[in-house]
């Protein structure tokens, strides 16, 4: 997903209020996208490195076969199926403060209509001075259904979810909020063109209890996203993200750019990264960049 603003808490130009909405995880079902700090994320780079370069031999000889099917399923949100993710973000603000975050994010397939998943973030906090804050994030937990999906249409699937994201994060540091939020929404995949099939998606983000740690601020919020992707040859894909974030509590409003590319390694794995530009609302960011993998845990028959 792309890394969405966060107007959401705290005061008007302080980073500490930024961040409830920065960790989501948004309820389109697409390959992870990250926006790590390049230059400083050895560990993030390491584990997608090793996961490209550790397939089993039968696995490799697979992702020669693979049809234009299995790479559309890594990028479609409304597909429900057992998965892990991970995700390494990063966000760079005016001021010179830098903020990102390491998730973790396993989705359990209920049957092949619905999901659950839960969201384990881990936030890093980097300030002019050369100071920082680490520690863990909002935890969140979430499930998702398809309402409808006729593979024959040209409107292929629709689906609905929600989410529920716990005050787990220290906002006196802004490693978190202090409240209880729930987020409702859904996706949409339709393809009007064979080229550049369409995703459409967005959410309703609500605070529904006050927290007892400091900085407690309403949050409503309104995400809208879409995504156009085209697959080339070789397994490789190319991805265009237009992304709108309204902040009502707060009267202000986000809208981003991001293009990105990925590859399937295998019917299994896919890796992708790609740039955010922050085109409205860059006083609160400026850009980010995205890095990230999605593994497909599940039984074979899932993969048909």
């Amino acid at each position: 997903m792309v890394c969405k603003p966060n107007l959401g808490a705290g005061e008007r130009g302080d980073w500490r209020g930024r961040l409830i909405d920065y960790e989501s995880a948004s309820l389109r079902r697409s390959v992870l996208r990250v926006q790590p700090r390049c230059w400083s994320s050895p560990c993030a780079i390491l584990l997608l490195a090793l996961a490209a370069i550790s397939l089993p031999a039968q696995e490799a000889s697979e992702s020669d076969t693979l049809t234009v099917e299995d790479v559309r399923r890594f990028l479609d949100p409304t597909v429900m199926i057992n998965r892990f993710q991970y995700q390494f973000q990063a966000n760079y603000l005016p001021g010179d403060v830098r903020i990102s975050s390491h998730v973790t994010r396993p989705f359990v397939a209920l049957n092949s209509r619905s999901a659950m998943w839960l969201s384990i973030p881990w936030i890093n906090i980097a300030l002019p001075d050369g100071s920082g804050h680490s520690g863990i994030g909002d935890l969140s937990i979430g499930g998702g259904y398809v309402v409808n999906e006729n593979l024959a249409s040209r409107l292929t699937a629709v689906a609905a979810g929600f989410e529920v994201f716990m005050p787990t994060g220290d906002p006196a540091i802004g490693t978190g909020g202090s409240r209880w939020i729930l987020q409702g929404g859904g996706a949409v995949y339709f393809n009007p063109t064979d080229l550049f099939p369409v995703y459409l998606s967005g959410g309703y983000r609500h605070s529904i209890a006050d927290g007892d740690k400091p900085g407690s601020a309403q949050v409503r919020t309104i995400t809208l996203n879409v995504q156009t992707f085209h697959i080339l040859p070789k397994r490789f894909f190319l991805a265009f993200i237009p992304s709108l974030f309204v902040d009502l509590a707060r009267d202000q409003t986000a809208f981003t750019f991001a293009i990105g590319a990925g590859r399937a390694m295998s019917r299994r794995l896919a890796l992708q990264a790609s740039y955010v530009q922050y085109l409205l609302g860059s006083e609160t960011f400026s850009r980010g960049f995205q890095l990230g993998l999605t593994y497909f845990w599940g039984p074979d028959h899932e993969l048909q």
